[in-house]
């Protein structure tokens, strides 16, 4: 039995080395992290998709947030000084399948599963599903609960709207909203000098405001028309933020052809008062789609299964950073948000200089702010509101 139970622990030690030996290789793998010969990535986690290798605070290039399931092929790779690398990957499921994006690949995360080969189970499994950067509510959280008050609150909302809308005696209309527009009365000529009557100060001073035919939906807050009303005339904001679109800083840039891109495809053969009124329609679509027409709400960064909203806090109808250090490099238009005025002028100022400025539209830029212009978003979130305005379409 000695040499029998020698020989036994001389191989309970080689055996112990042997483990150890392999621990220490797959550590060694670990360590390594991304050796450059992965061609394929599954995602883990939420990331931002942007347009170049560029991660820093502030620059404004993310296209589309990939979601958890999110499947690609490695294009191109860089180190970045931290030792974590920067990939360019072309997507082959989901809503942004086969467009290419840099992802920032951060090796202690290990939220990225990568491979030599495209995995046999990618063409088993059904691909993952795409979320989008913010919802229709973006500042509630999104779960179950939450969902179910935003929709009891809008058939609420619904249901006092209903109650409250004067009748009409007209008896092919529906509602309020499709109350005729009335022709207006011929111009009337000064019997002595023969010319033409001199408009009413209040119209001279902020451009006529004729009824704009809109058409009715229930897809849009009660709060929303505090900008433009549903029988097409302005309301208290928007009186506000057509004054400021018509200051001599914005006026000819916001009015000039094809100034709201495929929006507004009739914008050119509008007059410049309908330009206006065009432009106040928009920004109301996108405070709809971007805070319900909330005033003051707060736009977390992230949902509460960590889903990506926005890379800053945001607040207000229209998402500005909250922090106002952050938003001190856009100049004093954006000094204060607390009003609807204040957030008003600093989005229509964001608009001008990042967008209309440099010759491009509200719709074709590679400068979006607004998560609901973006081309991959705005058919389904702004085009149904701004077919609400016969006038453009």
């Amino acid at each position: 039995m000695g040499p029998a139970l020698h020989f036994c622990l001389i191989m309970m030690r080689w055996i112990s080395s042997w483990k150890r030996h392999l621990l220490l290789i797959g550590l060694l793998s670990l360590s390594l992290g991304f050796t450059g010969h992965e061609r394929f990535v599954e995602l883990e986690g939420y990331f931002n998709g942007r347009s170049e290798a560029d991660f820093r605070k502030g620059v404004q290039n993310v296209r589309a947030v990939l979601p958890k399931g999110t499947r690609a092929q490695i294009l191109a790779y860089a180190k970045l000084p931290s030792g974590n690398y920067a990939l360019k990957v072309k997507t082959v499921n989901g809503e942004t399948k086969g467009q290419d994006f840099w992802i920032y690949y951060d090796l202690e995360r290990k939220s990225v599963k990568t491979f030599e080969n495209a995995p046999s189970h990618w063409a088993e499994r059904p691909a993952g599903r795409v979320a989008e950067t913010q919802r229709d509510v973006p500042a509630l959280a999104e779960t179950p609960s939450a969902r179910e008050i935003v929709k009891r609150t809008d058939r609420l909302q619904t249901e006092i709207r209903d109650a409250t809308a004067p009748r009409t005696e007209c008896s092919h209309c529906v509602g309020i909203d499709n109350v005729p527009v009335p022709e207006p009365r011929p111009e009337r000529r000064d019997p002595v000098r023969g010319d033409r009557e001199r408009p009413r100060p209040d119209v001279a001073a902020t451009g006529a405001d004729r009824a704009t035919t809109i058409k009715p939906s229930r897809n849009m807050e009660i709060a929303c028309y505090s900008m433009i009303q549903q029988n097409g005339k302005y309301g208290e904001w928007g009186q506000q933020m057509s004054s400021i679109l018509r200051e001599e800083r914005y006026q000819s840039t916001y009015t000039r052809a094809g100034a709201l891109g495929k929006f507004c495809p009739r914008f050119d053969s509008l007059s410049k008062d309908d330009k206006i009124k065009a432009w106040v329609w928009f920004w109301q679509s996108l405070a709809k789609e971007e805070s319900s027409c909330r005033l003051s709400v707060r736009h977390g960064t992230t949902t509460a299964s960590g889903a990506i909203l926005n890379p800053r806090e945001g607040h207000g109808l229209w998402a500005l950073e909250k922090d106002r250090n952050i938003r001190r490099d856009r100049g004093s238009a954006c000094d204060n948000i607390s009003s609807f005025a204040g957030q008003a002028r600093c989005s229509i100022d964001i608009m001008f200089k990042t967008q209309l400025r440099r010759g491009d539209t509200a719709s074709d830029s590679r400068l979006k702010y607004w998560g609901p212009t973006y081309n991959h978003r705005n058919d389904r979130q702004i085009m149904p509101h701004m077919r609400r305005f016969t006038a453009c379409f």
